[in-house]
């Protein structure tokens, strides 16, 4: 019961980690006017997010890990595409999460799919040059 205790209490400081990080990319993402957020420091940063935000297993139900990643990560990996503009550096990110909506896992699914609409909506217009890609062929 011990060990069940204190990996449940290491979800919970990664998972309170985990918004710490995605709030901190959202507010730099809205606030910079700097040019703090380049290709360097996105490059890094993107598959990271991406990362984190697939990961169901983490959670005890979907319920759980689609409204953590909802509120937390997608707006977090959005904002990031937005900030950059380029859609060479969306690629490798549209791909991670088109790879990601075909998961075995529902709620995988489900949040790559929210994931590549939020951005859609956050990038706008230029992010339509990736649309080919996301068809089914």
């Amino acid at each position: 019961a011990g060990l069940l205790v204190a990996m449940s209490e290491e979800v919970l400081e990664n998972r309170i980690l985990c918004e710490k990080i995605a709030a901190c990319v959202t507010l730099c993402c809205k606030n910079d006017s700097d040019g703090f957020i380049n290709e360097l420091r996105y490059e890094e940063m993107m598959p990271n997010l991406v990362a984190v935000l697939l990961q169901r297993d983490a959670f005890s139900s979907d319920e759980e890990y689609l409204q953590f990643s909802e509120s937390v990560m997608i707006p977090s990996v959005a904002n990031l595409a937005a900030k950059m503009g380029k859609d060479l550096l969306w690629k490798p990110m549209n791909h991670s999460l088109l790879m990601a909506s075909r998961d075995e896992r529902t709620g995988v699914r489900l949040v790559a799919i929210k994931a590549i609409h939020a951005v859609f909506e956050e990038v706008g217009e230029e992010y339509l040059l990736l649309l080919p890609e996301c068809m089914p062929s």
